[in-house]
């Protein structure tokens, strides 16, 4: 569930999963500007890869008004390549259990306002990618095999928290073995 509590306790608006059938709200949600709430979101779908019938968990977004509305959805099933397993993490059974991949395994979010796109990382896809809200098409890829070029070092992998910084550059920690 995502909730927003004020500092004396006052329980402000609560939302569940049960606002979205068939989805789980998971890891992050932010305030965007007029009080709606973004939360990361996921579910499973099934789809044939190399030939198989593979179950995929994949993430979302929604977002609700201080009502508790359902104003928006947004699914990377309608926009990433269910095929693209970059390594174990998205091409392995999920760990709690099941045969289900964790295909996209989103853990962080950020708004940029001023270009009105979401920022989400994409932690098994080892990307970040920028969402045109409400428009809901991909604005960019961040990451190995995406719309930039690396110019030194290494793409990053397993990252989380994305942020835009204020000169436009994106920050995402990443956790290495040292």
């Amino acid at each position: 569930a995502i909730r927003v509590i004020r500092p004396d306790g006052e329980l402000v608006l609560e939302r569940s999963g049960n606002d979205l059938p068939g989805k789980i709200i998971h890891h992050d949600g932010v305030m965007l500007p007029g009080g709606h709430i973004l939360a990361l979101v996921n579910e499973l779908q099934t789809h044939d890869i190399d030939g198989q019938a593979t179950e995929l968990k994949g993430d979302g977004l929604a977002v609700w008004d201080s009502d508790g509305e359902v104003l928006w959805e947004w699914s990377a099933f309608d926009h990433l390549d269910v095929e693209r397993l970059p390594g174990l993490l998205s091409s392995q059974p999920r760990p709690q259990g099941g045969s289900s991949l964790d295909w996209t395994h989103g853990n962080g979010l950020d708004f940029d306002e001023e270009n009105s796109q979401i920022l989400i990382s994409l932690r098994h896809q080892n990307w970040v990618i920028a969402v045109n809200y409400p428009a809901g098409d991909v604005a960019w890829t961040l990451g190995e095999d995406g719309d930039f070029e690396l110019t030194e070092g290494d793409w990053f992998y397993s990252q989380h928290m994305p942020v835009l910084l204020d000169d436009g550059d994106a920050l995402a920690a990443e956790i290495r073995d040292l």
